[in-house]
C-alpha cells in the first residue's frame, strides 16, 4: 500500500531541512573564523620559536667564543 504525503507534511520536512542546513551553515561560518585565528596563532609561534632559536643560536656561539678564550688563556698560562 502506498501512502500519500500531504503538501503540509512535504512543507514541514522543507521547513526542517530549511533549519538544519541554517545550523551547518552558522556552524561552517564558526568553523571557518575559528580556523582563521588558529592559523594566526600558527603564524605567530613559528615566528616566536624562529625569534628564540636565532637567539639561542647566538647566545651559543657567544658561550663557544668565551670558551674558547677561556682555553687559550689556560693553555698560555
Amino acid at each position: 500500500m502506498v501512502s500519500k504525503i500531504t503538501e503540509k507534511e512535504v512543507l514541514e520536512v522543507i521547513e526542517i531541512l530549511e533549519t538544519r542546513v541554517d545550523d551547518l551553515i552558522q556552524k561552517c561560518d564558526q568553523l571557518n573564523i575559528e580556523n582563521q585565528s588558529l592559523k594566526e596563532n600558527n603564524q605567530e609561534l613559528s615566528e616566536t620559536q624562529q625569534s628564540i632559536l636565532k637567539k639561542n643560536n647566538l647566545a651559543k656561539s657567544k658561550a663557544e667564543t668565551i670558551l674558547e678564550r677561556l682555553r687559550s688563556i689556560e693553555d698560555s698560562a
